[in-house]
């Protein structure tokens, strides 16, 4: 039997897409722009700092946390290879947290040192949590994508900022704590993640973890060759602000 040939998509499916996709960037948007002036009365400037540094050293992690495995999510041409890309995707995601909390454990002067913030030793337990929330939300957005499940991108979206900026903002009325900035910086993309993720966890849960190894090895350009590319251009981007 021969396979079926995709639909074609409907008129004007693509503008709708992008409507869908703008108004959830909008309202998610607004949402941070409302909450900074009361963020900015609740939080000192030191406290900030300490948020630039540590979503700016997240943002080098996070670009491998799942060893750059979610770009392949849009490549194979069935939905249960893909579905097994997205379980490997988490497990490396996993395996790179657990390695970070390792360290942050293990060699906790040494982090800090690196980073030049004495006063983020209390919070060295968010990096690991912060770098499972941004790999897991880059694998839940790449498989929302392919699954064309616009509707849904822009509600976690939207549920991203406000989760985030609530959890700030009930930390720092509460108790003016800078562990809230991080902490609301960690819920945003683990929100996200949640929000995209639940509608298709069963069909995640089923996948045969044998099949794994060989979709690691299929697609095993991606760790070996686009994972230092990518934290180049991501430190690149955020050393200065890190230093």
């Amino acid at each position: 039997m021969k396979p079926q040939a995709p639909r074609p998509e409907p008129p004007g499916a693509f503008a709708r897409a992008v409507m869908v996709l703008a108004s959830g960037a909008v309202v998610a948007h607004g949402i941070t722009a409302l909450s900074m002036p009361l963020l900015s009365r609740l939080y000192s400037p030191a406290h900030f700092g300490l948020l630039a540094v540590f979503a700016g050293c997240l943002a080098v992690l996070s670009v491998a946390a799942c060893l750059r495995y979610e770009l392949a999510i849009a490549l194979p041409e069935s939905d249960s290879q893909a579905q097994e890309l997205v379980v490997l995707s988490l497990a490396c995601c996993v395996g790179t947290s657990l390695l970070l909390a390792l360290v942050v454990t293990l060699a906790p002067d040494w982090f800090v040192a690196r980073l030049g913030q004495p006063a983020l030793e209390p919070y060295l337990w968010l990096f690991p949590l912060g770098l499972l929330a941004a790999g897991a939300f880059a694998t839940m957005q790449a498989w929302s994508v392919r699954r064309k499940a616009f509707g849904l991108l822009a509600r976690s979206r939207v549920a991203q900022s406000a989760c985030g900026a609530g959890t700030q903002l009930a930390f720092g009325a509460t108790t003016g704590h800078p562990v809230g900035l991080l902490l609301g910086n960690v819920l945003n993309a683990g929100v996200g993640s949640l929000v995209m993720g639940r509608a298709a966890w069963s069909a995640w849960r089923a996948t045969p973890l044998q099949r794994l190894w060989p979709q690691a090895k299929a697609y095993r350009r991606f760790p070996l060759y686009s994972t230092a590319e990518a934290l180049a251009n991501s430190a690149a981007i955020q050393l200065p602000v890190i230093l």
